[in-house]
């Protein structure tokens, strides 16, 4: 029987795997595509998200912001008139600063440091501030905080406006706010996870709320300084803070050029919430393979599991001739059942088929056994009428040549007895033949007085019919040879081999003792010497496809033939044996 590959590859749900998997690799890229394109149109909501409420938030500073300048812009005409009346002008500042509820101090500084007029009365001397000098050669609009000012002792933001006098730079103005009054757009940033820091051009941090309040300084960008960040317009970018977190960053600006609003926060992952949280680069791959075990699960239920039904039923069937149940499931496609149908027809007609063969084989067997019998039966009674015959003969020569042909027709009813009681008529036993074959011939031999031993060791094999015929009558002739030329002394003996050589290869050997004279051979054989019985035997030896040799010895005579034995294979083996 062929057997089956069964390699991995050969499997049907291994390839209809792969098949499906290649017939969804097009989904699977339009779904990289669409993912991709979808997280890119997400984090750009992200990012007007973040520079929408980084504006908002810093609404409230602008306006307060704007406004201290403002009010620095118009106390410029003042500072001019007022430069000569200290008195006049610290008056004047200070009922202006009750009116505006949220400065805290007012004043002006000449170019040389020194605070001459101040809405709380006091001077001081700013030459020696830090940045004082710088301030003084940009000579530009500037905003600093302060932790503990000089003058109001508390922590505020001043803003400086230049002034001029006569034309010539003359100092500034400046308006301090405090610093709470700043963070008036917490309400806006409290509960989204958003950081807003405010910082000058320069660099410098003047506030921070939210989320990260307390250390703005962490949430800064590594790659990115204040200073580059306040020489542009607005930016959007991507960082990793001082802290190492990854971060979306919005810069906008407050004062063009003098304090921006710089937004930060961590921007959370796309894709799904809640406990199985899932990020967009894997949505691709589980669209795939949930494409892929749909489809897999489909073809399954729709075909594979009935095939594997359908394989089951031809395996017991192989095995055990039973013919399938019929299918009563309701899902069954109209294909499938029409297979199953028509394996059902085909597996009932294999079925009536063996059945009229096996009646056809055996009907043969008893005819051939039939006629087996009745040439047995036939020969026997021509071996009956030759001993009629040979007690009517006078001459001792004559009654020997018709012994003789008798011998040779009981050796082919032997054979034929044989084959019709066998139950194989292919298969032939050839100890069992040989066996009774020979003990026939040596049973109506003739070999004068006295007894003889016999040493017989036949291989147990199974011939055909067309090597048990020649290779039996070889034996009966090689046999009554033995007999023939045995002797009538003591001692005598015929000794029989048939022998496996090697897997294809069988050896027959007959071997008989000679006596040590011709005298001692029988009366009626000393003068036979046709060369018949050499004859057939050669004609049965070539029918074997074997060469025949014998070997002549002082004290034995041997006759020895090696030929090809066609021997039975497992596939006729098991045929035989079923039959």
């Amino acid at each position: 029987m062929t057997q089956a590959t069964t390699g991995w590859f050969s499997s049907l749900a291994v390839r209809l795997l792969i098949f499906l998997s290649v017939a969804l690799i097009p989904i699977g890229l339009l779904a990289v595509m669409q993912t991709g394109d979808i997280v890119r149109r997400a984090e750009n909501r992200a990012d007007a998200a973040l520079a929408g409420l980084t504006r908002d938030a810093a609404v409230a500073e602008r306006e307060i912001i704007q406004r201290a300048f403002g009010i620095a812009m118009g106390l410029a005409p003042f500072a001019r008139a007022s430069w000569d009346t200290e008195d006049e002008c610290a008056q004047g500042l200070s009922e202006l600063i009750e009116q505006q509820e949220m400065a805290v101090t007012a004043g002006f500084i000449r170019s040389d440091g020194e605070m001459w007029c101040a809405s709380t009365g006091e001077t001081f001397d700013f030459s020696d501030y830090p940045g004082w000098s710088d301030n003084v050669a940009a000579r530009e609009p500037t905003v600093n905080v302060n932790p503990r000012a000089p003058i109001s002792k508390r922590p505020v933001v001043t803003v400086s406006q230049p002034f001029t006098r006569n034309g010539a730079f003359a100092g500034f103005v400046f308006v301090s706010v405090p610093h709470e009054s700043l963070a008036l757009g917490r309400s806006i940033v409290d509960g989204s996870g958003l950081t807003v820091v405010t910082f000058t051009s320069g660099g410098e941090i003047l506030t921070a709320m939210g989320h990260e309040e307390s250390n703005p300084a962490g949430v800064l960008p590594v790659s990115r300084s204040l200073e580059d960040l306040g020489s542009g317009p607005v930016v959007q970018f991507r960082d990793t803070s001082v802290s190492g977190d990854p971060r979306s960053y919005s810069v906008s600006p407050i004062l063009d050029g003098t304090v921006y609003a710089l937004g930060t926060w961590v921007p959370t992952p796309h894709g799904a919430t809640g406990p199985f949280s899932i990020k967009p680069e894997f949505f691709p791959i589980i669209m795939w393979l949930t494409s892929l075990g749909v489809a897999f699960a489909t073809v399954y239920r729709l075909v594979m599991r009935h095939l594997s039904k359908l394989r089951r039923q031809m395996r017991a069937f192989a095995k055990t001739r039973r013919l399938p149940d019929p299918s009563n499931d309701r899902d069954v496609s109209g294909e499938i059942r029409e297979l199953q149908q028509s394996f059902a027809d085909m597996a009932e007609t294999v079925l009536h088929d063996e059945a009229e063969m096996e009646q056809l084989v055996h009907d043969k067997n008893v005819l051939l056994k039939e006629v087996h019998h009745r040439v047995k039966n036939n020969l026997q009674l021509i071996s009956s009428i030759m001993n009629m015959q040979m007690r009517e003969l006078k001459s001792r020569e004559a009654k020997a040549v018709v012994r003789r042909l008798q011998e040779r027709v009981l050796g082919l009813a032997t054979i034929h007895r044989n084959l019709y009681r066998t139950e194989n008529l292919s298969k032939v036993n050839a100890p069992q033949m040989l066996t009774e074959l020979t003990d026939q011939i040596l049973a109506l031999a003739d070999a004068g007085q006295g007894s003889f031993d016999v040493d017989r060791k036949f291989a147990d094999i199974n011939l055909y019919p067309d090597q048990a015929v020649p290779l039996s009558l070889l034996v009966a002739e090689a046999t009554t040879n033995s007999m023939k030329y045995l002797g009538t002394g003591t001692g005598r003996w015929v000794r029989m081999r048939l022998t496996v050589v090697d897997e294809t290869q069988i050896l027959l050997e007959i071997t008989n003792s000679k006596p040590e004279s011709e005298s001692d051979l029988a009366p009626h054989t000393a003068d036979q010497g046709t060369g018949l019985g050499t004859n057939l035997m050669r004609a049965f030896a070539l029918q074997l496809g074997g060469q025949l040799d014998f070997e002549d010895q002082p004290d034995q005579f041997s006759v020895r033939i090696v030929f090809t034995w066609l021997g039975f294979d497992a596939e006729d083996q098991d045929a035989q044996e079923a039959a």
